[in-house]
């Protein structure tokens, strides 16, 4: 490893007689304060008739054009909304920095004749540009309402996704704001602030460093500002009480000064509303209780039921002179839960359909979290940065949940039972990421050094109580107490050097080591009933085990660029070993060794008249968890076991997606297309045996019980396929998106030692139309329906299908004079599962409200959530031995008076 990394620092320091041609690089940014204009497109040619160069600039507004030869050049920039810029230089045998390009705002509209239509959309390279004036909000309206409205952009069940693929980051001029809480910055942001919208795919760090792309792109939406609200501060607060001591306030103040911009948002309500990102006037019928979304820095996972928040957070990003970059988050929220659900659970084994479970429970919870994100970035010089990137989160949780079951053979009761479960854990994530990046003198050639390291201990107790009884009058109860303890401890340098080897090719070598300690330990101790005391040790419940991985890879690339065409291809050879040692009780140290391939794939080409095509393939290895590979009972559920298996090996992932974008400026349409699959192999899947078993007999596990081992098996995959087309209608002042989607699978898993395939498809179209006819009439009519089918290979008597659809509309109308109408429509509709599980329902939220105060800044309305009291939340799993449907209590109708007052003041 040291011959290793030592040739990477003499290839590096050695001179270049690889390369031919140089390179020009620079930074395209506003004139007036020298804000950073993402996506920029930038062209270098010698005429006419020449090969050009061109690329886009990234989120710091910087760009380089690689491969130049000697020769006389013109350089364009362009952007949506500015003047373009011309250059004209020669260049001869050395790089050329241009330095800070400084665009100028086109001439203002009012002082121009406009002979034709806004342009809506432009596809620049990779990065699609929606123009925020060709569609048209309320002047109230967020940033949320407006992307809306814009073809491939859609918010479902919590998650925002771009181009058939969940948003990543939401960033404001190119810099973070409200942390990776996508939907938090569109809810919190005005729309009449924004000048356009882009989507692309970020880069890493690591490749935007190295040129060469490394499969780890995120979808990422940039909000591009208007010039003349980039200094002053807006925001919005807020405040509403109604039926059932509903109550909901909170606001959200930001203050952009130049590069400096600082937000606070915060929060308390008792009506579901988790995250920042829910709407203030509690109208939104996406708000129902269901568990959706994902975690980022100003947003938690929701939980289910009735839940009672607290939460505060801040952002700020600046710079310290011109070398220093700065932006940081903190968020801290406090959340009480209230959950009432029915479980309704079909199994089924190698013979056929078996026993249904019913369950009820209910379920009190506390949970609070801490969040930092921070990011500093140092331009040491013109040759060298450095980047440091902390997070820190730690979560507590405390809860109880009551259950009580019946199990039916047929329609006859076999068993019912009682569990009581309380617990309180806690989990720490503190994470590091340091990055070098050198460019050499004279030449392309760039050096990325990555050191990252990561610690996340957790800790946590439970009490459980439960008891059974049988039809036969059997009996069980357990009375047990549980500890336990998980580390983990990951690290990881990564060097990588890029060198030109023509006018259009790069080559890399890179080399990473990573090391992975984890350690767990479980000990859990039965109810002495003559001395009440929790001291009997149960041995197959307890046990302490500690996984040490290593792996070490060495791989290469090249990098082809000519034209609109950019082909990375790049693999690395895997060495990696996993020991596990499995103190109590003891086993024999037990290490696997792997040898693997990973290639990544990345072609992309654009043509004005073709549109843009990318195709991207990438393998990436997983590791089991310790507590997979425990060989400790987890009773938490006592009619559904779990153990480890320390004979795990790690499981290979291979993904590959191709997508097709197309944009027609002047009539203002885009099209989409995605489709895309993957295989695992060696997946981590579950092995599940019944008490009867072999296997079950071995583990003891109790009569009507079921115990969950993890196995690899081969046999998963998955195929994706989603096309969007969006157009105008000018007939009916309106904008059309029409949808298409399809996607099925295969999930393997063991019942009984038998291997069984469930396959699960689905089918989906939807439509939506989106007014465009003025600033005081919104509204959209949606509707989207799907079919759904699961097989199973082993017990065709499992086989399902059902079909669920969803419509929505929406109307947001200022009346008269001041008076403003909302009104949101949810339907939903199942059809095909079990009996007594089909819903049809409607959640119907209005409101009514009168504009107040200078500039119509207040507004005091009367709402009303769940309007026909219809609200409920329906969820279906599908896994390799059973089907469930869960039904989850949520929030039913309430009336609330709401006052609103908006913040705006733009100056200089």
């Amino acid at each position: 490893m040291f011959r290793f990394f030592s040739l990477l620092f003499f290839i590096a320091l050695s001179t270049g007689a690889f390369g031919q041609g140089v390179s020009v690089y620079g930074q395209v940014v506003d004139i007036m304060d020298g804000t950073p204009l993402i996506g920029s497109y930038v062209v270098l040619n010698q005429g006419a008739e020449s090969t050009s160069y061109q690329t886009i600039t990234d989120y710091d507004g910087n760009f380089i054009l690689t491969g130049v030869t000697a020769g006389r050049y013109t350089l364009l920039v362009t952007y949506l909304g500015y003047a373009n810029y011309t250059l004209d230089f020669t260049v001869a045998n050395e790089s050329i920095e241009v330095g800070a390009l400084k665009l100028s705002q086109g001439v203002e509209l009012a002082q121009i004749e406009v002979v034709e239509k806004v342009v809506p959309i432009r596809q620049r390279g990779d990065t699609t540009q929606l123009n925020a004036a060709a569609y048209k909000t309320l002047p109230d309206a967020s940033a949320e309402e407006l992307v809306q409205k814009m073809p491939t952009i859609a918010i479902a069940d919590g998650k925002l996704s771009a181009q058939g693929e969940e948003v990543r980051r939401v960033i404001v001029d190119g810099k973070p704001f409200f942390g990776d809480d996508a939907l938090a910055t569109l809810r919190n942001l005005p729309a009449k602030i924004i000048e356009s919208i882009e989507i692309f795919d970020e880069q890493s760090e690591e490749a935007k460093a190295s040129g060469f792309d490394d499969g780890n792109a995120a979808k990422t939406i940039n909000i591009v500002t208007k010039k003349n609200m980039r200094n002053g501060t807006f925001g919005r607060l807020y405040a509403g009480y109604g039926s059932d001591d509903r109550y909901d306030a909170g606001g959200n103040v930001s203050n952009f000064q130049g590069a400096r911009r600082l937000s606070i948002v915060l929060m308390t309500n008792n009506v579901n509303r988790q995250n920042f990102s829910n709407d203030a006037m509690g109208t939104d019928p996406t708000e129902n209780g269901n568990n959706s979304g994902t975690s980022g820095n100003f947003a938690v996972r929701p939980q289910n039921g009735i839940v009672s928040t607290n939460a505060l957070g801040a952002n700020l990003s600046e710079e310290w002179g011109e070398r220093i970059k700065v932006s940081a988050s903190y968020f801290v929220n406090a959340a009480k839960g209230i959950v009432s659900r029915t479980r309704n659970r079909q199994y089924f084994d190698e013979e056929g359909l078996t026993e249904r479970y019913r369950e009820k429970g209910d379920e009190r919870s506390k949970t609070s979290n801490h969040r930092f994100d921070g990011r500093f970035d140092y331009r040491i010089n013109d040759r060298n940065t450095f980047l440091w990137r902390p997070k820190l989160s730690w979560r507590g949780n405390t809860g109880e949940e009551v259950t009580r079951g019946t199990t039916l053979l047929d329609t006859q009761a076999i068993d019912s039972s009682r569990n009581e479960f309380n617990g309180r854990f806690t989990s720490l994530n503190v994470t590091n990421n340091l990055l070098w990046r050198h460019h050499f003198p004279t030449s392309r050639r760039k050096l990325t050094i990555n050191l990252y390291h990561a610690y996340q201990p957790n800790q946590g107790d439970n009490q459980l109580r439960y008891a059974e009884s049988g039809s036969g009058g059997s009996q069980r109860n357990i009375d047990q107490r549980s500890r336990q303890e998980r580390d983990r401890n990951y690290g990881s340098l990564n060097i990588q050097l890029a060198q030109p080897v023509s006018r259009h090719a790069s080559l890399l070598v890179s080399g990473r080591t990573s090391v992975r300690d984890e350690s767990s330990e479980q000990v859990t101790y039965e109810r002495d009933p003559l001395t009440d005391a929790y001291d009997i040790s149960l041995a197959e419940q307890s046990g302490t085990l500690s996984s040490k991985y290593f792996s070490q890879d060495f791989g290469g690339g090249l990098n082809v660029y000519k034209g609109g065409l950019r082909l990375t291809a790049r693999a690395v050879v895997q060495y990696a070993s996993l020991v596990n040692n499995q103190l109590i009780p003891p086993l024999p140290p037990n290490e696997s060794t792997f040898w693997s391939v990973l290639p990544t794939l990345s072609l992309k080409f654009k043509n004005d008249h073709a549109g843009y095509l990318s195709l991207v393939y990438r393998s990436q290895p997983r590791l089991p968890s310790a507590a997979q590979l425990q060989e400790v009972i987890d009773n938490d559920n006592p009619r559904l076991l779990r153990a480890g298996n320390p004979g795990l090996r790690q499981e290979i992932r291979h993904n590959l997606y191709f997508r097709y974008n197309s944009t027609k400026a002047s009539a203002g349409t885009v099209f989409f297309a995605m489709l895309g699959g993957g295989i695992t192999a060696q997946d981590i899947s579950n092995s599940t045996y019944v008490a009867n078993s072999d296997v079950g007999r071995a583990y003891a596990v109790p009569e009507g019980s079921r115990i969950i081992l993890p196995v690899n098996l081969n046999g998963s995959w998955h195929l994706r396929a989603r096309s969007t087309l969006g157009f105008p209608v000018d007939l009916i002042g309106s904008n059309v998106n029409l949808d298409l989607s399809a996607s099925t699978g295969s999930l393997p898993g063991l019942i009984n030692g038998k291997l069984n395939s469930t396959k699960r498809s689905n089918t989906g179209v939807g439509i939506t139309f989106s007014s465009n006819v003025s600033d005081r009439v919104d509204f959209s009519l949606s509707a989207e329906g799907s079919m759904n089918w699961s097989v199973n290979e082993l017990q065709p008597a499992s086989n399902n299908q059902f079909f669920n659809q969803t419509s929505r509309f929406k109307l947001n109308w200022i009346v008269g004079p001041g008076i403003v109408f909302r009104n949101d429509i949810l339907h939903r509709f199942y059809r095909g599962l079990d009996a007594g599980e089909d819903m049809d329902y409607v959640l119907w939220n209005m409101s009514i409200g009168k504009q107040l105060l200078k500039n119509n800044r207040g507004e005091l309305n009367l709402s009303v959530f769940d309007l026909l009291g219809q609200n409920v939340s329906l969820r279906r799993r599908v896994t390799s031995n059973f089907t469930e449907d869960i039904r989850t209590d949520v929030l039913t109708r309430y009336i609330k008076l709401n006052f609103k007052y908006e913040l705006r003041k733009f100056g200089p």
